[in-house]
């Protein structure tokens, strides 16, 4: 036994058998290592992949992540759309980094990176999703949807490879510069047996030598990975994404990009899904890059950062306005604007357009803050407002600030009487805003703090004798509509505003501000200051309604030259729709007759307008202009202006910079998608203002409703529109024969509200306020009928909780047209007043007329080529019985979207030529400076 238990000797078979398997063990142990060192060599090493705690497709408490808004964007490979339009774009924010997603293919790339310090450049790139086999090579995307689940700050894609579906959903971390990408592949039988990989490529970044997954980016540090685990990383890659987009980036001079690739290998059994998450931290050191990963793998689940993120988002919808209406798509777009321009603001409250420009601009912001008000995110504007100020505090008061904008403390008061006013258009969006502010919080504490600002801002704005105002600093609406006129020299305009010229819509905005900050200055008993503001606003008012009013026309002329006193008698958009929006004017009839005459030239019948009466393009937030006047109408034509506004927004529910003449948006294909945040909360604000007729005035526990519902929906319930303290909450319902009303506010202080019934043409039957009251009698209503619609007013007081029910019987309405009367043949442009002159200047310069004036005296008549006249005014100016002679100084600057062939082979030279032969004389001038006369007016 003890024999048994020592071993008996080895045969030589036995030793050789042995030696082998510890060769072939020591082989083994070794694998591992030999093949990382492959790996790495070759470029990758692998592991596996991380697999979701629970099965989160079908998770009851988690379908959220399939509640879509209305607003998708999906494209099908084998299908050609009828017209190229810009994708619809998809951006999400925290305040600390922003990335955009869609507006181009595949749909789901991740286009760009705005790094999390304001102050640093943004990070151009692609990140793309992949989805490879055999061979490491791509499948093409076959089908792909891009869309956002609601209240979430997320978006979804779906893309098929095959008959392998491919989800995601991206979102960043609610206050950490760390973006995620969840994926969850849904494998059929045919990719089921096949071994397949899901991954990122990053273009326009850097792999760090020696390193797995880190790259930069300028001096940022960007960590790729998978949360719990590995993934194979190809620093050098050769992949580029399948299907449509992906040949671009094979074209591309930069072909080698780094890729994070997880093998999922074959589907085993019934197990068809397979799922991780990705992310990507932005961080300027190695010490802020350990804490956000730390951040990454110390959570407890792969679906925390998700949950997280959603309840975050949900938590802020909840605070601010909720819309239920027969429309979704309506409800869907004012959610998501409200994410839109949340997502843009970043943590020191400015709210950037980050995907587009370098700067943030008071006036810009002017859309997003009015919207946000309205849609009860006050705490958001007022954080906005606080930065503009600590801002203009740091050195001068302008409208625009860079990425590098330094702050003074929050309790700085500097000597703002010895600050500069640095941008003309500085005053009217800031006081303004303040103004908004102060109507819909009543939070004068506020506007004391800022007060001087907005003093100086407003005292500091510089006038010329006539109280005339040049064009502002950042005419947003004009420049990208104007830029579709660099075509043929005869395609060029003659209906088009030339910055180059006095500006109606200064003055529009500066009575505005002037009116608005006498009621604040009043409110904080600076009376004296309130008396100076309101008599400085009247001087310019009465200016403008003398200089600008054209009374043959029925609306403002936009603009008019610096030294000629001719007007540019076009209506534009974007200008004789302002003075309702801005407040310039109540809707009295010239403030109806403004709007309605201008309209009659640029009415199109999807319900938007063109920039001017040949100009088929707009901006995009001319939409949201004209519904908002047509509301303050009340006119029936607002319910057509409202689809127009609808149709204006891309598949995302954002808004573009120009629309179409169909009044789409505008394709922009290869361009870095952008948000505009200035059209979308200016088209968001009209629709909620349309819907509602919300006008607050918290500081006196007061406001204005008039809802007014689309001839095809049944009913509209807004809750949480706040007033002050004030939630107040409306809910509608019409019937062919009824209409009722429920108006209830939360808060224990009474609140007095001025209900306006405004109902399609009908006869009234009955009106009654609350079950059991007596009814009003009808003859004591006030009924007006203007516009297609019949309205009348209650006088209402709101108690906590009790319920204010106003029923309103009457008959059918009648089938009240939504359309505008439009004027036919081309615009009556007024002649020339030449008199008794006999020689006439063409000249764009100030300087150059008042040289030849001083020679001439009243011999001389002169044309500003600023203004873009058609050609008729120009051959009538050329037959005034008087006329011998033309100065022509054209050389330096032809004039207004004009170029030098318009005064050689052009109308401008065939209407030259015609006056000689009457035998008229032409000398041509030269100009003592060739600036512009806009640069002339501000030297």
């Amino acid at each position: 036994m003890s024999e048994c238990l020592r071993g008996s000797p080895a045969t030589p078979v036995q030793t050789l058998t042995r030696f082998c398997l510890g060769i072939l063990a020591a082989v083994l142990s070794l694998l591992p290592a030999a093949y990382a060192a492959y790996s790495r060599m070759a470029g990758h090493n692998t592991v596996n992949s991380v697999s979701l705690p629970r099965e989160f497709t079908t998770g009851a408490e988690l379908q959220w992540m399939f509640d879509l808004a209305s607003w998708t964007e999906a494209t099908d490979v084998g299908a050609s759309p009828a017209r190229e339009q810009q994708p619809g774009y998809f951006p999400l924010g925290n305040g600390r980094l922003f990335v955009g997603e869609g507006g181009d293919r595949p749909l789901n790339a991740i286009r760009g990176l705005w790094e999390p310090r304001v102050s640093r450049p943004w990070i151009a790139g692609q990140i793309c999703p992949l989805l490879t086999g055999s061979g490491m090579r791509p499948l093409p995307w076959d089908r792909q949807k891009v869309a956002w689940p609601r209240e979430a700050g997320v978006v979804f894609s779906e893309s098929t490879a095959d008959d392998a579906t491919l989800r995601t959903w991206d979102f960043l971390h609610p206050r950490l510069p760390i973006l995620f990408r969840l994926c969850d592949l849904d494998r059929g039988p045919r990719t089921s047996r096949r071994s397949l990989s899901l991954g990122l490529a990053f273009r326009g970044m850097t792999a760090v030598p020696g390193a797995e997954t880190l790259m930069r980016a300028g001096d940022l540090r960007l960590r790729a990975g998978v949360w719990g685990g590995h993934a194979i990383w190809l620093p050098e890659s050769e992949l580029a994404p399948a299907g449509p987009g992906g040949a671009q980036w094979a074209r591309d001079s930069e072909a080698r990009r780094p890729a994070l690739l997880v093998p999922f290998g074959r589907a085993h059994g019934t197990k068809t899904h397979q799922s991780t998450l990705f992310y990507l931290t932005v961080a300027d050191s190695e010490a802020e890059e350990r804490d956000l990963l730390a951040a990454v793998h110390d959570t407890q689940s792969a679906l925390d950062p998700i949950e997280e993120c959603q309840a975050e988002w949900s938590r802020w919808h909840r605070d601010g306005i909720a819309l239920d209406c027969t429309d979704q798509r309506v409800a869907d777009l004012i959610t998501i604007q409200q994410s839109l321009i949340k997502a843009h603001q970043d943590a020191r409250g400015a709210l950037w357009q980050r995907d587009h420009s370098p700067y943030t601009s008071a006036r810009e912001a002017v859309g997003p803050t009015r919207f946000m008000l309205r849609a009860g995110h006050t705490e958001e504007v007022k954080r906005a407002l606080d930065f503009y100020y600590q801002a203009c505090a740091a050195g001068a008061i302008r409208a625009k600030f860079g990425p590098d904008a330094a702050l003074a403390p929050a309790a700085a008061a500097p000597n703002w009487r010895q600050l500069p006013v640095e941008e003309p258009g500085a005053a009217a969006p800031l006081i303004l805003e303040h103004y908004w502010y102060w109507l819909y919080t009543g939070d004068l504490e506020t506007v004391a703090a800022h007060y001087d600002l907005l003093r100086a801002a407003l005292l500091g704005q510089k006038f010329d004798s006539q109280y005339r105002l040049p064009f502002h600093g950042d005419e947003s609406y004009r420049f990208r509509s104007a830029d579709f006129y660099r075509l043929e020299p005869d395609q060029l305009p003659d209906d088009y505003v030339s910055l180059d010229l006095l500006s109606a819509d200064s003055a529009f905005e500066f009575v505005a501000a002037g009116a608005a900050l006498a009621r604040l200055a009043r409110a904080l008993g600076k009376r004296q200051d309130a008396e100076r503001f309101r008599s400085l606003a009247a001087r310019v008012r009465r200016a403008t309604e003398s200089l600008y009013w054209q009374a043959d026309h029925g609306f403002f002329a936009p603009a008019m030259s610096r030294f000629s006193g001719e007007l540019h008698q076009y209506p534009f958009a974007n200008i004789n729709l302002d003075p309702l929006w801005l407040g310039y004017w109540t809707p009295d009839d010239k403030g109806a007759r403004n709007v309605l005459n201008a309209l009659r030239w640029l009415w199109r019948e999807n319900g938007t307008a063109r920039a001017t009466p040949t100009f088929g393009y707009a901006t995009g937030m001319t939409p949201g202009m004209v519904l908002r006047n047509l509301a303050a109408l009340d006119h029936a034509a607002a319910e057509r202006a409202l689809q127009g506004v609808l149709n204006a927004a891309d598949r995302a529910g954002n808004f573009p910079e120009v629309l179409c003449p169909d009044g789409t948006a505008l394709g922009r294909p290869g361009k870095q998608p952008i948000a505009r945040l200035w059209e979308g909360g200016i088209n968001a604000e009209a629709i909620l203002y349309y819907l509602t007729g919300l006008e607050p005035d918290a500081p006196h526990d007061r406001l204005r409703l008039c809802p007014r519902l689309p001839s095809s929906w049944e009913h509209l319930d807004v809750a949480k529109m706040k007033v002050g303290g004030h939630d107040v909450a409306l809910s509608v319902r019409s019937a062919e024969e009824l209409t009722s009303y429920t108006i209830t506010s939360a808060v224990p202080r009474e609140l007095r509200c001025r209900l306006i019934v405004s109902l399609p043409d009908c006869e009234l039957k009955a009106v009654g306020v609350n079950q059991g009251e007596r009814l009003r009698p009808l003859e004591k209503l006030g009924l007006t009928r203007s516009y297609g619609r019949v309205r009348f007013a209650l006088e209402l007081l709101l108690h906590q909780d009790k319920p204010v029910q106003v029923r309103v019987q009457h008959t059918k309405p009648a089938a009240a047209s939504t359309r505008l009367p439009t004027a036919q043949g081309p615009f009556p442009y007024r002649p020339p007043r030449v008199g008794a002159a006999d020689t006439l200047l063409l000249t764009g310069s100030k300087q150059t007329a008042a040289a030849y004036r001083a020679q001439l005296g009243a011999r001389l008549c002169v044309m500003d080529t600023n203004i873009a006249f058609p050609p008729s005014y120009l051959r009538a100016a050329l037959k005034a019985p008087a006329l011998r002679k033309v100065l022509l100084d054209v050389e330096h600057y032809p004039g207004a979207f004009k170029t030098p062939r318009y005064w050689t082979k052009g109308e401008g030279g065939r209407a030259l030529r015609d006056f000689q032969a009457r035998g008229g004389i032409i000398e041509r001038v030269g100009n003592p400076s060739s600036r512009s006369g806009a640069e002339e007016g501000r030297k």
